[in-house]
């Protein structure tokens, strides 16, 4: 992934941050990159190590028409369901570690199909789903410029 100046990505820890700049910094006898992030939760200043930003904790934001598209792709992705509660916890941790929304939106479509469907989930589909409705409702409320609550329903019906 990459990120330049006055980008916004999501940094699990911190929500919302806008990366207002990039130094080098001394540490000890080694010099490391890092990323000067504000969160725009509580306006904090947070150093993230440039290469730290391939990571699953950080995922860049996208613009709206970005988003549009990957729901629309997201609804064709299939998702090998494994039947077995503790494979499947295992595969949708994997997939969810890569930079790749389309998969995020097709896992939770998936979700909220099988609710729809009345089929029993497991403790576990829960967290997980619980986990991604987190997530995709606090970057997508932002570029969409909707409440966290609506942005559900906007991937259902977009």
């Amino acid at each position: 992934m990459e990120i330049s100046i006055n980008d916004y990505i999501y940094y699990s820890y911190y929500g919302i941050c806008k990366v207002d700049d990039l130094k080098i910094m001394k540490l000890g006898d080694e010099e490391k990159e890092y990323f000067i992030l504000s969160s725009l939760k509580n306006n904090q200043t947070i150093f993230l190590p440039k290469d730290n930003i391939n990571n699953d904790k950080v995922k860049k934001i996208l613009p709206k028409e970005e988003i549009n598209y990957i729901i629309k792709l997201a609804k064709d992705v299939d998702i090998n369901w494994p039947s077995k509660a503790k494979e499947r916890n295992l595969y949708l941790i994997e997939l969810l570690k890569k930079d790749d929304l389309s998969i995020t939106i097709a896992i939770l479509l998936k979700i909220l199909f099988k609710q729809n469907n009345n089929e029993t989930l497991s403790p576990n589909d829960l967290i997980i789903y619980g986990n991604i409705k987190k997530l995709l409702c606090e970057c997508l409320s932002f570029s969409l410029k909707i409440n966290e609550d609506e942005v559900i329903e906007y991937i259902i019906n977009n």
